[in-house]
């Protein structure tokens, strides 16, 4: 990723708990996700600066912290943002496979392997979204829940509302088989709704 988002680790507000700021890259300057009232409530040290709005969104972490603080940071990146598959291929080592591309366009938070159609190979019923984020991050919502049938050798055929039955709105958190009068049935379990 040639941006990619950081998380900083540092003791930055002087005290012995250690706080963690998340930047991202705006014209090659690793700018703080938060608000200025959100980051100066974690961290009051940064009140003394004194900033105005308009300059916070414009300083990099570089520039808020002093040179000390930002070099004994301990510092993650994501590099990877996509929604995949990790095959283990034994002796700590993995394959990774993208979902398909409807599954990228929102989180995923509720997985059931079941074999879906009675051929004897685990489909995967998902289902996402996230809705009670902070107003910069909006919300993540545009899974409508999705059906993937193993067509064997880690190929999947992505399902549409219309060939699944499955089209919902809302978080999904959990996905539960049924039987329903002997038949095989789902439930997606959302928040405070089913």
């Amino acid at each position: 990723v040639k941006q990619p988002v950081k998380l900083w680790i540092n003791a930055f507000s002087k005290s012995m708990m250690p706080e963690k700021i998340i930047t991202r890259s705006i014209n090659n300057k690793d700018v703080p996700v938060f608000l200025k009232r959100d980051l100066t409530d974690q961290i009051p040290t940064l009140k003394k600066q004194n900033l105005r709005h308009g300059e916070y969104a414009n300083k990099s972490i570089q520039e808020l912290f002093d040179e000390t603080l930002i070099k004994t940071s301990k510092v993650k990146e994501v590099n990877y943002t996509r929604s995949c598959f990790a095959w283990n291929e034994g002796n700590g080592k993995f394959t990774i496979s993208e979902l398909p591309y409807p599954l990228q366009l929102s989180s995923v938070n509720a997985i059931l392997i079941n074999d879906v159609h009675n051929d004897r190979r685990p489909d995967i019923l998902l289902g996402g979204n996230l809705l009670d984020w902070l107003p910069q991050f909006s919300r993540i919502d545009a899974s409508f829940g999705q059906v993937l049938l193993n067509k064997g050798n880690r190929t999947w055929d992505c399902l549409t509302a219309g060939e699944s039955g499955v089209n919902l709105n809302g978080a999904v958190k959990k996905i539960m088989p049924i039987k329903v009068q002997g038949n095989q049935q789902y439930i997606f379990l959302r928040n405070s709704e089913v």
